[in-house]
């Protein structure tokens, strides 16, 4: 903008604010301020800013932090190293997944079964499942609702 322009912006400004009426604050205002700093000043360390926390806290944590992230690298490490004994691990546990490759076999005949069973029906079936599963989520959704209001005697 120019200068012309910012001079009858300020000039609109000041006229405008010129116009408003100065209002009162409420009588209760001071006393609720001063309440209010009073509380604040009353309130445990932990639920200050973390700014104000006590020094040794504040070592406390960083310490803390400091211990996490050198626990991740720790395990980092071990996971690396872990992996390079993995190759006789892998053959034993593939000889105890052989073992489960009958319930396998059932599991995936039954999937199909019903692959080939749901591809057979119409969509009545699945206008109908959908209905049950909205009358279900909306039972679900109210009796939420009415046990909330009840917890809280919000009715």
């Amino acid at each position: 903008m120019n200068d012309v322009n910012e001079r009858k912006l300020a000039e609109q400004i000041h006229r405008e604010l010129g116009q408003l009426t100065n209002l009162k604050a409420p009588k209760t205002l001071g006393s609720r301020v001063l309440a209010a700093i009073a509380a604040r000043q009353a309130a445990p360390w932990w639920k200050t800013s973390w700014i104000n926390w006590p020094t040794v806290i504040k070592l406390a944590f960083l310490a803390l932090g400091i211990a996490v992230i050198g626990g991740l690298v720790l395990a980092g490490t071990a996971i690396l190293q872990f992996s390079t004994l993995t190759s006789g691990v892998a053959e034993s546990v593939s000889g105890m997944l052989a073992s489960l490759k009958p319930y396998y076999d059932v599991a995936a005949r039954f999937g199909r079964a019903t692959g080939l069973t749901l591809s057979s029906v119409g969509p009545t079936l699945y206008w109908t499942l959908a209905v049950l599963v909205g009358v279900a989520y909306a039972t679900c959704i109210g009796l939420g609702t009415l046990g909330y209001r009840l917890v809280f005697n919000r009715i």
